[in-house]
C-alpha cells in the first residue's frame, strides 16, 4: 500500500497542474486566448466571455471526474494491474483535457471569422500586408537594439554542472564489476544531462525571435526582455536544484539514504521545478499583458495558419527551431524542421510507452521465478534467466524460514517478486531472486557478495552434500 500511495503522490500533481494550465489560457496572453489571435476590440466581448465561461465549466467537470479514479485504484490487490491502470490514467490526464480546449478553440475561431467578416476584401488583404510589414519592421529594429543585451553570468552555471559530474565520474570508477553498475552509471549520467541541458537552454532563451505587439519599439524591447529575464532565471535555477538534486539521486539509488527519504527529496525537485516553471511563466505573462494595455499603437498580425489549434507551430519561412508555446509554459518546436519532427515523434513514443510499461510489469508480476540445480549451477529464471551461479563460487549457505526487511536499492520490489540489488537486515547488500511468499530461503555467500533465492529440496540437497550448509 505504501508504494501505492507513494506512486499516486508523484503522479497526481500532475492533474492540477493541467487544469490550471489549460485554464490559464482564458486569460488574454497578449491578445491570445485559447490560443486564438483576437482583435484586441473583441478581447472582452460577452460572447467570448460566455464560451469561456463553458470551457471553464466542462474543463473542471473533466477534473473532478478524474480526481477520483486513483482512489478506487488502491484497492486492486494486484500491483501490476494497479501501475498500468495508473499509466492509463496518467496519459487520460495529460490528453482529455486537450478535448474541451480544442472545442471551444474551434468556437472561439468561428467568433473571431463572424467578427472579421467571411471572405477577404482587397482593403483588409492590404490591411493585413501593412500590419506584416509594419510588424517585420518593429522586429528588424528590436532585434538589433537587443542584441547588446545583458545576459546572466554564465559563470553562474558551472558550479552545479561539476557538482553533478562528481557522482557520474566517481562511479565510473567506483562500481566497475557491480551487478547495477549500468544503471547506477545511467542514473547519474541522467541528472548530469539535465543539468547541463539547463545551461543550455539558458542561451537559446537569448537566441528567440523578438515579441512584437505594437509600433513602439521600446514596448516591444520591454515585452521581450521580460520573457528572457524572468525564463533565464527559471534556467540558472532549474541548473542549481539539478545539480543539488543529482548528488541526492545518487545516494538514493546507490543505498546511502533510506528509500523514503530518497523519495521524499524526488518529490521535493519535482515540486520544485514544476513551481519555478510556472513562476516564471506567469510572472511572465501578467508584466507582458500589463505592458501590452499601455499599447496605443498596437500590431495585430495574425500568425493562426501557422499554429495549428494553437499547439503545433508549423511554419516553413521560420528559421528558428524553437519557438515561444501559445499554450501551456516554455518553448515549442518548429515541426516544418526536421528536428522539431524528430523530438515531436520521440515525445509521441514515450507517452505511448507509458500504457506499454504496465504490460511489462504485469508479466513481471504473474511470472513465477523458479530456482533450479541443472549441470552444477544454480540457474534462477524469470522472464529470463536471471542468476547462473556455478556451485563451485559457493562459499558456504544457510537456509531461513523468515526472510528479514528488506529496502530495495535497484531492481523490482513487490508483493511476490524480491529482483534485484537490497538491503537486507542483519545480512548488508544482497543480490536477491525469489517470491518471498514462498519460505524457505537459501542465503548464499559468494566471492561477488551474498545471494538469497528461495530454497527447494532439490538444491538444498546437493548444497549439504558439498557440506556448505551451517
Amino acid at each position: 500500500m505504501a508504494v501505492r500511495i507513494i506512486l499516486i503522490l508523484c503522479m497526481y500533481p500532475v492533474l492540477p497542474i493541467m487544469y490550471f494550465m489549460l485554464e490559464n489560457e482564458i486569460k488574454p496572453k497578449k491578445n491570445i486566448i485559447l490560443g486564438v489571435t483576437l482583435p484586441y476590440s473583441i478581447i472582452y466581448d460577452s460572447k467570448i466571455k460566455v464560451l469561456l465561461a463553458s470551457f471553464k465549466r466542462e474543463l473542471k467537470i473533466q477534473f473532478w471526474v478524474l480526481a477520483f479514479i486513483p482512489i478506487l485504484t488502491l484497492f486492486i490487490n494486484w500491483f501490476s494491474i494497479y501501475y498500468t491502470i495508473m499509466m492509463i490514467w496518467i496519459l487520460l490526464v495529460i490528453m482529455v483535457p486537450y478535448i474541451p480546449y480544442i472545442k471551444y478553440h474551434r468556437k472561439l475561431k468561428i467568433i473571431k471569422n463572424e467578427t472579421n467578416g467571411i471572405g477577404d476584401t482587397l482593403e483588409k488583404e492590404i490591411e493585413t500586408d501593412n500590419e506584416y510589414e509594419a510588424q517585420e519592421k518593429a522586429l528588424e529594429d528590436v532585434t538589433t537594439l537587443i542584441k547588446s543585451e545583458k545576459q546572466l553570468n554564465q559563470f553562474l552555471f558551472i558550479p552545479p554542472v561539476i557538482l553533478s559530474l562528481f557522482p557520474l565520474v566517481y562511479e565510473i570508477f567506483a562500481s566497475i564489476g557491480q551487478p547495477e553498475y549500468g544503471w547506477i552509471v545511467f542514473g547519474c549520467g541522467t541528472f548530469t544531462m539535465v543539468t547541463l541541458l539547463g545551461a543550455l537552454f539558458q542561451r537559446i532563451i537569448y537566441r528567440q525571435r523578438a515579441e512584437i505587439v505594437d509600433e513602439d519599439r521600446n514596448i516591444n524591447v520591454m515585452i521581450t526582455q521580460v520573457r528572457r529575464h524572468y525564463w533565464s532565471k527559471f534556467w540558472l535555477r532549474m541548473t542549481w536544484l539539478s545539480g543539488i538534486f543529482s548528488i541526492a539521486f545518487w545516494m538514493f539509488i546507490t543505498g546511502k539514504i533510506s528509500n523514503i527519504l530518497g523519495i521524499v527529496l524526488t518529490l521535493i525537485y519535482s515540486a520544485a521545478i514544476i513551481y519555478v516553471a510556472m513562476q516564471a511563466e506567469f510572472t511572465t505573462r501578467h508584466v507582458q499583458q500589463k505592458l501590452s494595455a499601455e499599447s496605443t499603437h498596437p500590431l495585430y498580425l495574425d500568425e493562426d495558419d501557422y499554429w495549428l489549434y494553437g499547439l503545433f507551430y508549423y511554419n516553413p519561412q521560420d528559421k528558428k527551431k524553437m519557438v515561444n508555446n501559445r499554450v501551456g509554459i516554455g518553448t515549442t518546436m518548429n515541426l516544418a524542421h526536421k528536428t522539431g519532427k524528430f523530438i515531436m515523434v520521440i515525445a509521441i513514443a514515450c507517452i505511448l510507452a507509458l500504457p506499454i510499461s504496465g504490460i511489462i510489469v504485469i508479466k513481471e508480476e504473474f511470472t513465477p521465478i523458479t530456482a533450479e540445480y541443472l549441470d552444477n549451477q544454480i540457474v534462477v529464471t524469470h522472464t529470463g534467466q536471471e542468476l547462473v551461479l556455478p556451485a563451485k563460487d559457493i562459499e558456504s549457505a544457510e537456509i531461513i524460514n523468515d526472510l528479514p526487511k528488506t529496502s530495495k536499492i535497484v531492481g523490482t520490489g513487490m508483493e511476490n517478486l524480491l529482483k534485484g540489488t537490497f538491503d537486507v537486515e542483519g545480512y548488508g547488500r544482497c543480490r536477491l531472486y525469489l517470491n518471498p511468499k514462498q519460505p524457505p530461503f537459501l542465503v548464499m555467500t559468494t566471492d561477488e557478495g551474498l545471494i538469497i533465492i528461495n530454497a527447494n529440496d532439490k538444491i538444498v540437497e546437493k548444497i549439504r552434500m558439498q557440506n556448505l550448509l551451517k
